[in-house]
Formats: C-alpha cells, structure tokens, sequence
C-alpha cells in the first residue's frame, strides 16, 4: 500500500527546513559576532590596564662610586612585573642589568646599575618589563650629563633627554598554549660582544 502525501503536508516540511536553515546561520553569525567582541573587550581591558615605566624627569641622575642611579616611576594603571634595566652606549653595554621587584601603579622605584667605566654621556637605558599577560614592553631613555650640575661629593649629574615607549609587537591571533620553556633574558641585555 503506498501512501500519497498531501502538498499541504509537503509545503510545512518546507517552510519548517527553510526556517530552521536560517535559525542556523543566524546562531552562526551571532556566535561569531560574539567571540569577535570578546576578543575586543580583553584587548581593551589589557590596553587599559597595561604598565608605563618612565624616569622621572625633575629628578637628575647621578654616578656616585661607580653605581649609576635614577628613579622610575609606573605611570601605568596596571603592574609591571620582571622589570630589567640595561645601560647601552654605542651598541656596548656599559652597566649591568637590574631585575627589579613588582612596580605596582603609582610607584617609584630607585635602581642602581653598576658601571664598567664613567662615562660623559650615558647612552641610552633599556627599561623592559611585562604586564600581567605577560607582555613585553620597552621604555627606552636616553641621558644626557649635566656638566654645570653637581651631586653629593662632585658626582656627576645626568638628566633625561628623551624617553621613548615602545609597545610589544602586535602578534597575530592564535590559540592558547601552555609555555614549554622559561622565558630567556633578552640578546640585548646579555650580549658580551666587543667587552675588553
């Protein structure tokens, strides 16, 4: 016995497919929308949170016994973790690097950097820290000495020429990973090349 289906019965199945068609792309789109803005809003929580380290300006640097020290403030609205400083004059390092504590919002910090020799001008200052995503950050300053200015038993006494920041490079979006290694020490903070 065969069974005739009415064109009534045929159309519903029909419009019932076509509806749940575009139920379908509309759930596709909406998921997609969805995990795009939830992208946005943790680029922007971690923009608004990120760690600025910057000298401070009014504040002279100075050479007292071979230690060079300056004060650093995190002008930033989030911490700056794993600080390191580097002193760099021609493509040499001419003071060794800091690892410093965790520099929270707001906080001045004094580092002291051994010099190999007393330089006239300093160079620049390689300040790199890391924001709580792990992100790596630059500030770089350059000093200039201040030939009339004089510190605590005639130290010579630098100020700040120009700061510059430099934001980490924008990485392409990728799936998240568990780190398989530690993280090294930068070239630039290690590199021995042309030391005596």
């Amino acid at each position: 016995m065969v069974l005739a289906a009415s064109p009534w019965t045929l159309g519903w199945e029909a419009i019932a497919a076509l509806a749940t068609g575009v139920l379908a792309l509309f759930t596709y789109a909406l998921a997609r929308s969805s995990v795009r803005l939830a992208g946005e809003t943790a680029e922007e929580i971690e923009a608004a949170w990120q760690p600025l380290i910057i000298p401070l300006v009014g504040e002279p640097a100075q050479i007292e016994n071979g230690w060079f020290r300056f004060k650093v403030k995190n002008e930033g609205r989030g911490p700056a973790l794993d600080l390191l400083f580097a002193l760099r004059h021609e493509d040499r390092q001419i003071g060794g690097f800091h690892q410093a504590p965790i520099l929270s919002p707001g906080a001045e910090w004094t580092p002291e950097l051994w010099l190999e020799r007393e330089p006239d001008h300093l160079g620049k200052l390689f300040i790199e820290y890391a924001n709580v995503a792990e992100k790596r950050f630059t500030t770089e300053v350059v000093y200039l000495r201040d030939f009339e200015a004089r510190g605590p038993a005639g130290a010579p006494v630098f100020k700040v020429q120009t700061v510059r920041y430099r934001p980490p490079a924008r990485e392409p979006k990728r799936r998240l990973t568990l780190p398989l290694a530690a993280p090294s020490i930068p070239s630039w903070l290690t590199d021995r090349r042309g030391r005596d």
